[in-house]
């Protein structure tokens, strides 16, 4: 029994595609040729843009240009007290890459935010700029610190709306993740208030104190001793009033005014020279003039506070808040490092 030979449908099919690619790419001029004509003029431009408007990266067919970078490196490096004229040129090039990797991922939390539709209150961004205003002492002091950033009031006003948009964004998606519970703050209390050299864990010794000072820096002779004997003398066999003495006769202006106060201090406060004479001193005693590198003292120690452990009651919200921010800044990169892998990023070092 012979088989009969049939013609196979897949070569029919495949030959009817060829044709139909070939009569559209080559002689219609049909949908697939127009489509990759397309591509290759999109292509084009954005060979060209990338040239012409200097792109320095492109985050989701989103271009960053030269110029933003530009810009956002000079509020860097003004918001620092820094020049890039006075920097080395492999720091200046360190610094914008930097900057650079801000700029996507401050454009990436733009993107994203702009999808969800994500808008910051109104209010919000006011209260920012009057508090970005209230910073400078008048306005056109104001104006002379934008100049030197190269920025305008509009400028400003995008920038202040952008940066509070992408921080609300931000705080809203990662706030759930950065929440501290009561025990982990007494658990982070207990384990680090037992390491040796930990601080923070207690209230030092300190005491209040008042003085008359006579200043020993431009002339030291014996006018500001027999000054001081004097007033020591006054104060405790004439028992005339310290705070009168201090305003009329020392001459530490700033504590002069409030009769010789210096307020609460502990060790760490006062040069070591006043230090050492000044603690051991008994409350409500007059001390003997005593000289420092700076001048002739008398102290009257007004009050004292011996050193305590703090609780942790008291040092709960510190603590809350600070493991909050610390948790905060692991949960961004972290979310943040989420954002880029899931988009299409390109950079042009070539145009930095």
């Amino acid at each position: 029994m012979k088989r009969s030979r049939k013609f196979p449908k897949r070569y029919v099919i495949y030959a009817v595609a060829v044709v139909y690619l070939f009569c559209d790419l080559i002689w219609l001029k049909g949908p697939i040729s127009r489509k990759v004509a397309y591509r290759k003029n999109t292509e084009l431009r954005s060979r060209q843009a990338i040239k012409e408007d200097r792109w320095v990266a492109n985050v989701n067919t989103h271009p960053l240009t030269r110029q933003q970078l530009d810009l956002s490196t000079r509020v860097y490096l003004y918001r620092r007290g820094e020049n890039a004229d006075t920097m080395s040129e492999s720091n200046l090039r360190i610094t914008r890459r930097a900057v650079m990797q801000q700029l996507i991922n401050d454009e990436l939390v733009r993107q994203y935010a702009k999808a969800e539709k994500f808008q910051a209150d109104p209010e919000a961004v006011k209260r920012r700029l009057t508090e970005f205003k209230s910073q400078f002492a008048n306005p056109e002091y104001m104006q002379q610190r934008m100049a030197a950033q190269q920025l305008d009031e509009q400028q400003l006003s995008e920038l202040i709306q952008q940066h509070v948009t992408q921080q609300l964004w931000l705080e809203k998606r990662i706030s759930p993740a950065t929440q501290i519970t009561e025990q982990q703050a007494r658990d982070w209390f207990e384990k680090n208030r037992k390491l040796e050299n930990a601080r923070g864990f207690n209230i030092p010794e300190v005491i209040r104190a008042r003085h008359i000072f006579i200043s020993t820096i431009e002339e030291n002779g014996e006018q500001q001793k027999t000054l001081i004997d004097d007033l020591h003398r006054k104060l405790t066999r004439e028992e005339l009033d310290f705070g009168n003495l201090a305003r009329q006769y020392s001459e530490d202006e700033r504590s002069k005014k409030h009769g010789g106060d210096l307020g609460w201090f502990s060790r760490e406060r006062m040069p070591a020279d006043f230090i050492k004479q000044v603690f051991p001193l008994p409350q409500n005693q007059i001390s003997e003039p005593f000289h420092t590198k700076l001048g002739w003292h008398i102290v009257e120690v007004t009050d004292k506070k011996a050193a305590r452990d703090l609780s942790f009651e008291e040092l709960k919200p510190e603590i809350i808040a600070w493991l909050k921010n610390q948790r905060s800044k692991e949960v961004l990169q972290i979310f943040l490092l989420k954002l880029r892998k899931a988009s299409n990023i390109v950079i042009y070092p070539e145009n930095m």
